[in-house]
């Protein structure tokens, strides 16, 4: 899953004088909206509606993530990766 419109308003800081030394990065991937939550919740249960009543469900073993019965905030919160290219960061962490 991707959240297509993140709030996300993350930061690049300094870490010294020097061009050579790794800046220090947040992503402020902490700050998902209790509305991205509840979208993800709507995506996920629509999948698993899917899967369950068409033929699609005879493609699939098992479901692997997040679960069954797992809280999706708590899957959500340890799971998160960028998958857009943010603007202007393709050198970051390589300086």
């Amino acid at each position: 899953m991707i959240l297509q419109d993140p709030s996300f308003l993350g930061t690049v800081t300094s870490t010294s004088n020097s061009i050579y030394d790794k800046p220090l990065i947040d992503f402020k991937w902490k700050t998902i909206t209790d509305y991205e939550y509840e979208v993800f919740n709507i995506t996920i249960a629509a999948i698993g509606n899917l899967v369950n009543t068409t033929m699609w469900g005879r493609l699939l073993a098992n479901e692997v993530f997040p679960g069954l019965e797992a809280p999706i905030k708590k899957f959500i919160d340890g799971h998160l990766e960028s998958a857009l290219h943010p603007i202007s960061t393709c050198q970051i962490g390589l300086c």
